[in-house]
């Protein structure tokens, strides 16, 4: 009995606080109050909140009732479409079937601010409900996505940024939360899931910055509702099929590269397409043939970067290449 409480003594003065510190680096915003309302917009002008080892700003207008940056929820609902369901995420509940997430709106670039420098793992993300039912079904600000007849090549995308302690980017991901540029409409989608996306290209961060772009715009910018929503930020990958977004499974090479490249995807037995896109998201390569250590010419294009994908039945594999 007293080997016992000696052991359980030990535990509790060693493995318990360093599991409990460990699990305060990851962001589920579980521990986050919420009233009766299901979500919290920065109207008590606290400015933003912090949940894990990051800080989430936020910005709220009290003359327009508006907010800006970031707020969260516990919102489920997924069919009422319009701006008033803008603290609702697509995917009906958080991530890993919690209930809190992030609801961010983005008026240009939103910043999360991390306590101390790390490389963080990632994030789970997918659409907002007024984002998403927009781009599906239109309405009266923005265009149905894929167009009438479903062809039109439009996507919805997340810009992830690092920025290190000397304020200099490290590294850029995208994350496609609507793409309609397949071949197949059918491969076409609007996220709907919370999927994962690694930020470890990303590099040790002091802060990490978020951008969204559209193909939908018009004269005072982007159409597309400006919202997406974010859970378990420095978290770990539970599905593969939470996948969305790996820099690490595919061999592009030569990289740098002058007129094609090569691409080794050993282990991959799902492979459907591979498409290339500039960094403005615009579409200059697309085949539905792909081999293991396939080459594609793609001689045409000018100098820059570039981002090559595989999609395959559960993700997007996404690696930048630079045409030389």
């Amino acid at each position: 009995m007293k080997k016992n409480y000696f052991l359980m003594l030990l535990l509790a003065i060693f493995v318990l606080p360093q599991f409990a510190n460990s699990q305060t680096n990851v962001s589920t915003f579980e521990e986050l109050e919420l009233d009766s309302s299901g979500y919290w917009n920065g109207s008590d002008d606290a400015g933003g909140f912090t949940s894990g080892n990051a800080f989430f700003a936020n910005n709220y207008n009290h003359d327009y009732f508006s907010w800006s940056g970031f707020s969260y929820s516990n919102l489920k609902d997924t069919v009422t479409a319009g701006y008033t369901n803008q603290y609702s995420a697509y995917a009906g509940i958080g991530a890993d079937s919690s209930n809190n997430y992030c609801v961010a709106y983005t008026s240009g670039n939103d910043t999360v601010r991390l306590t101390t420098s790390t490389i963080v793992s990632g994030a789970y993300l997918t659409n907002n409900t007024y984002a998403a039912l927009s781009m599906r079904d239109g309405d009266s600000y923005t265009k149905k996505f894929g167009g009438t007849d479903g062809n039109a090549p439009d996507w919805f995308k997340l810009s992830i940024f690092g920025i290190d302690d000397n304020n200099n980017n490290t590294d850029t991901i995208d994350f496609y939360l609507a793409d309609f540029r397949y071949a197949d409409n059918d491969s076409d989608y609007i996220v709907k899931d919370w999927k994962w996306a690694d930020f470890t290209s990303l590099g040790d961060v002091k802060k990490i910055v978020f951008f969204l772009s559209s193909t939908d715009n018009g004269d005072y910018g982007m159409n597309t509702p400006a919202y997406f929503c974010l859970d378990n930020l420095n978290g770990t990958v539970t599905s593969v099929n939470d996948l969305i977004v790996n820099n690490n499974s595919v061999t592009v090479y030569p990289n740098p590269f002058r007129n094609s490249v090569n691409i080794n995807i050993d282990g991959i037995q799902d492979a459907k397409q591979i498409y290339v896109t500039d960094i403005s998201g615009k579409l200059v390569y697309n085949s539905n043939y792909i081999l293991n250590n396939n080459q594609i010419d793609l001689s045409s294009l000018t100098r820059g970067f570039y981002l090559l994908s595989i999609k395959t039945q559960n993700k997007v594999i996404t690696k930048k290449i630079i045409k030389q």
